[in-house]
């Protein structure tokens, strides 16, 4: 149900007809109600807003020879919740809705003439006031007419992150595995903009050389809050493959051998 990648994105981008979507699974009649889906933010986040692009979909018909709108299944009353502990329990935001359902109506999606799909923009814009939290719940408690379904299209959140940066990560996956030693062993000798990390310079004097691999050795296996507890984190602890420890201890010895050649010129 994203497009743009991670927890910050375009509020300006548009839902494209058809694409992206998600709603529950077929329940029976009503049988979205009180079905849930909620956002991992991978970390500790301050959210300034969050943006709901609704359920937009039409598809033609080849017995009527017309589109069927499905922008029905969009959600219309919804309970927004936030957690601050990893999804153990969730708070509700406050009531923005009055006497409805939930806590927040969202708007329908538009179609166009004849109920032909369109590009949509967002539905929904929530401040989030500076929000810290690291899981968004959103609760299904109304629709715009379908029996069965609801669902949206995009839902995006913009903030900042609160999740450390790990020394020795190249990727900003939070966790110093191989895929960081394969990228460091790239640009080995190179000279880049200091402190670039995504090229291996974790110590920001714009070369990519032994001191680095010592940083990234002495992280190897750690990992940022966020990932604790997941099949990455778990396998980024377990002992490097043969080749990425050959690589890490030449590249350490290497270190050691440049300090000594430093103190005996």
């Amino acid at each position: 149900m994203t497009d743009q990648h991670g927890p910050v994105g375009n509020p300006s981008a548009k839902s494209i007809a058809n694409a992206g979507l998600w709603m529950n699974t077929n329940l029976g009649t009503n049988g979205f109600v009180d079905q849930a889906v909620t956002f991992d933010l991978g970390g500790t986040h301050r959210l300034s807003a969050m943006a709901i692009w609704n359920y937009n979909q039409s598809t033609w018909s080849t017995s009527t020879l017309s589109y069927v709108d499905h922008t029905t299944r969009g959600v219309k009353e919804a309970l927004i919740e936030y957690s601050l502990d990893g999804g153990d329990t969730f708070v509700a935001l406050a009531d923005a809705n009055g006497v409805a359902e939930g806590n927040y109506t969202i708007a329908k999606a538009l179609t166009g003439s004849d109920a032909a799909p369109i590009e949509n923009s967002y539905q929904s814009s929530i401040n989030l006031a500076n929000l810290v939290a690291d899981h968004i719940r959103i609760t299904l408690k109304g629709n715009y007419g379908d029996a069965t379904y609801a669902g949206f299209s995009e839902v995006r959140f913009y903030g900042t992150s609160l999740i450390p940066d790990v020394p020795g990560d190249t990727n900003g996956d939070g966790i110093v595995d191989g895929t960081d030693s394969r990228v460091l062993g790239g640009y080995w000798g190179a000279s880049v903009t200091a402190g670039d990390a995504t090229k291996g310079d974790f110590n920001g004097d714009g070369v990519v050389d032994a001191t680095d691999a010592t940083i990234l050795a002495a992280h190897w296996g750690d990992h940022r809050y966020g990932n604790a507890g997941s099949e990455a984190a778990e396998a980024s602890a377990a002992v490097p493959e043969p080749c990425v420890m050959a690589m890490l201890a030449t590249l350490v010895f290497l270190a050691h051998g440049r300090r000594r050649r430093s103190t005996t010129a």
